[in-house]
Parts: C-alpha cells; structure tokens; sequence
C-alpha cells in the first residue's frame, strides 16, 4: 500500500461520493494502484419530499488510482436490476411496516428499526438505527 495511506484513505472516500459509493474498507489488489474496495452503493428506491430516496447496498469494486492518487476508473458500481429490485422491496416493507424514523405517516417512534437521514450532499439514506 502507499506509504501515507490514512490521507489516501481520506481522499478515497471523498472522490468516492461522486459514484454514491461509501467506502467500507480497502484492500490491495495488484501493484499500488489498483485496489478492491468494499463498499455502499446508495440506490434510489422511492421519492420523498419530490427528492431520491436511497438505500445502501454492499457491493466490491475496483478502483484504479492515478499517479496523484485521484481515481481513474471504477469497476463494479453499476447495481443489477435484480438487486435494485430486491432494495425496493426492502425499503417498500420497511415503509409498509412503519418501521423508518422520519417519514410522514405516523409515529414510529417504537417500530423504527430505521431512520431517513441526510448526507453531505443531501440525498436521503434509509440507515438501520436499531435491531428488534
């Protein structure tokens, strides 16, 4: 791995944003330039507020890094319209449940399993805040 890896890492995670991936963790793969990641792929599932909704969902690319350590490719990114499918099924019984914090419709207070959050950028993520 390159010799200042925490301000890569730092890096990574900023440059990453712009593929609505959320880094998880790295490994190296081949040479110092080329890395897997495990990430969140933030999908959108539902509209609220005339906005995207998204849901994280894993996934592992790989990221090729320029001379600078400023990413030239991503691999892997792209979710399958099965597993888009699976996501809003997820979030739709969620929704169905009332079991996210933050959304019109009720009090979930003692059902939320998960809350509507924003990020930097402003997307709203339905993150699990609790277990039952």
């Amino acid at each position: 791995m390159p010799n200042d890896w925490s301000s890569i890492e730092s890096t990574l995670k900023t440059q990453l944003e712009k593929y609505d991936l959320e880094l998880q963790s790295v490994s190296k793969k081949e040479g110092d330039k080329t890395l897997e990641l495990d990430a969140l792929k933030l999908t959108p599932v539902s509209v609220h507020n005339n906005k995207p909704l998204y849901i994280p969902v894993p996934v592992t690319v790989e990221v090729t890094l320029d001379e600078n350590n400023t990413i030239r490719s991503v691999k892997g990114d792209q979710i399958d319209p099965e597993t888009n499918q699976a996501a809003s099924k997820f979030y739709q019984g969620l929704a169905d449940r009332n079991e996210i914090s933050g959304l019109a419709g009720g009090d979930p207070a003692l059902t939320a399993t998960h809350e509507l959050s924003l990020n930097e950028k402003g997307q709203q993520i339905v993150r699990r805040k609790r277990f039952q």
